[in-house]
Order: structure tokens, then C-alpha cells, then sequence
């Protein structure tokens, strides 16, 4: 039996294998990604004995987010997604096999994405790290693209390649978001001026005043509680003799 790499690449296992590899990778990647520090030990940077790594992924974790975010700056973040989207396709791949046509595409796509994000952005600071917001890539394409079209001109290049892979290597169409664009622009037209309407409304035709209550007249005063009598006390004792007129 033959061993060629058309026939390794159509294997199911290899497919297989290789995903679960990418899977693995992009979840590796992420992970290293959100809990980088600066002050981690790479390979690029060495830290003195006994300083604890803060990577979740070790030194080989901080290790590979380094070179990512140099490499791509800020577009590094979705390369765990891509690698990703890889993998899944390769433990189910398509109908179609590989198309190394869509691999070239994701290639131009990233290197004007990473030039894009250059010509926009000055350096960016994370994990206590600066560098590029297209790193190095960004940096040399978007050199480039400057030398022969000056600063708009290359915005303008980059943006419309980044538009003209997505539209290649996606299902997205330019028409239907432009046709869902404008509906929803619609709509919104239609709801301002309907608050328009009412608004002007309410200033033509203002609510007529509520009729005032005339005040209650104010209430007589309680007469005061009549205090109780004081009883008289009945007594056995006889009443005092009464002197007789003229006497002494």
C-alpha cells in the first residue's frame, strides 16, 4: 500500500486526529491568551529563580500568547476560534475535503486584518505588555500598503480586502446585509417620526387644564371636653348645732 500525503490527508483517522489536535490548541491558546502577564518567564524573556508563572497554560502558555500577540497584536484573539473552526471541520469535514483555495483566503484575510487594525490603532498595552495593535504582521503589510498609497489609501485597501475575503470565505452576502442595513434604518425612520407626530401633536393640541378644587372650608374648632364635677361625698357624721338667735 502506497503512503502518499493525498492519501493521509483523505484518511478519517487522520482527519480525526488532527482536529482533536486543533480543538485541543484552541483551547490552549485561549486559556494562555486571557491569563498572560508580562511578568511571566518565556522564552523571550527570562525571570530570575523561584518567580511563580501567572499563566494558566505554565511558561509554555506565556510562552505562546507572547508570540501570538507580537506576531498579530490584537488579532490574536480570534486565532482560537479559527483553530477552532479547523478542527471541527476536520473531525467532520465537509462534503468538499480541504480547499487549500479557503486556507489561502484565511491567509490574506488575517495578514489585512492584522494591517487594518496598524493603520487605526497606535500600540496597545496588555498584561503589562506593549505592543502593536497589528504586531509585527500588521506592521510590515501596513508599511507596505502606506509606501504606495499613503495612510487613506491603505485604510481604504485593507477594509475593502477584509470585506472581499469575508464575502468569499462565508456565506455572508453583501446584498442581504446591505437590504437588512436598510430595513432597519427604515424602521427607525418610521418610529422617529411617528415620535415626531405625537410630539408636535401634543404641542398643537395641548391637554386642557384640570378644573381647580376650591379649597374646604376650614372647620370650626371642637368645643372643648366639659370637665367632670366633683362628687360630693355623703357622710354619717351629724351635722353641727345651730345657734340660736340672741343668745350669747
Amino acid at each position: 500500500m502506497e503512503f502518499t500525503i493525498e492519501r493521509l490527508m483523505n484518511s478519517r483517522r487522520a482527519n480525526e486526529v488532527a482536529g482533536l489536535l486543533l480543538l485541543v490548541l484552541a483551547l490552549v491558546s485561549l486559556l494562555a491568551l486571557l491569563s498572560f502577564s508580562a511578568s511571566d518567564a518565556t522564552w523571550f524573556n527570562r525571570q530570575e529563580a523561584g518567580v511563580s508563572t501567572q499563566n494558566w497554560i505554565g511558561r509554555v502558555g506565556a510562552t505562546l500568547a507572547e508570540a501570538f500577540l507580537q506576531l498579530f497584536g490584537v488579532a490574536a484573539f480570534p486565532l482560537p476560534f479559527l483553530f477552532a473552526a479547523v478542527g471541527w471541520n476536520r473531525v467532520r469535514p465537509p462534503a468538499g475535503g480541504l480547499s487549500w483555495g479557503r486556507v489561502a483566503g484565511f491567509v490574506v484575510l488575517g495578514l489585512a486584518l492584522c494591517a487594518l487594525l496598524d493603520l487605526l490603532y497606535g500600540p496597545r498595552l496588555y498584561g503589562g505588555l506593549r505592543f502593536g495593535a497589528g504586531g509585527y504582521l500588521g506592521a510590515a503589510v501596513a508599511g507596505g500598503l502606506r509606501g504606495m498609497l499613503n495612510t487613506t489609501g491603505a485604510v481604504l485597501a485593507s477594509l475593502a480586502i477584509v470585506l472581499a475575503t469575508l464575502i468569499l470565505l462565508t456565506r455572508i452576502s453583501l446584498r442581504r446585509v446591505l437590504d437588512w442595513i436598510g430595513a432597519a434604518a427604515g424602521r427607525l425612520a418610521l418610529l422617529a417620526r411617528a415620535r415626531w407626530q405625537a410630539w408636535s401633536e401634543r404641542r398643537r393640541h395641548p391637554a386642557p387644564w384640570r378644573e381647580k378644587r376650591e379649597p374646604d372650608a376650614p372647620k370650626a374648632p371642637a368645643a372643648p371636653a366639659e370637665k367632670p364635677r366633683p362628687s360630693i361625698a355623703l357622710t354619717d357624721r351629724p351635722a353641727p348645732p345651730v345657734a340660736a338667735p340672741g343668745g350669747p
